[in-house]
């Protein structure tokens, strides 16, 4: 699977210290473990004010809907999430559809204003 680096994620990356070949690292040098990342985004979740229940795994789920909302098809989100099923990311995406969905159809509304009649 092969997911394109965002520009600004690369520019990032660019600008970030070298330390080590693998990307996240701990401050040792050594990649993260699994357990460790889970560790850590709880310690940044909770430092950050953030609520329980925001966990990392929902990024997937608005990673899918901002892209939805930027016009991206279900193929396209499908290969930058991984899901296996069609039917998943149409699950996440359906809130952002429907949304262009009703932008789209208000434009079909008459401009004309019905002014009051007043006897």
């Amino acid at each position: 699977m092969t997911i394109p680096v965002h520009p600004v994620l690369k520019a990032a990356l660019d600008a970030a210290p070298k330390n080590a070949v693998t990307i996240c690292t701990r401050t040792d040098g050594h990649a993260w473990k699994k357990d460790h990342f889970a560790h850590v985004y709880s310690e940044t979740r909770i430092k950050l004010g953030l609520a329980n229940d925001v966990h990392f795994h929902g990024l997937r789920h608005s990673s899918a809907s901002h892209m939805a909302e930027a016009g991206a098809s279900d193929g396209q989100i499908q290969a930058i999430t991984g899901h296996k099923t069609r039917a998943m990311v149409e699950r996440y995406t359906a809130g952002a559809k429907q949304k262009i969905l009703a932008k789209g159809a208000i434009t079909h509304l008459p401009r004309k204003r019905i002014r009051n009649k007043t006897a």
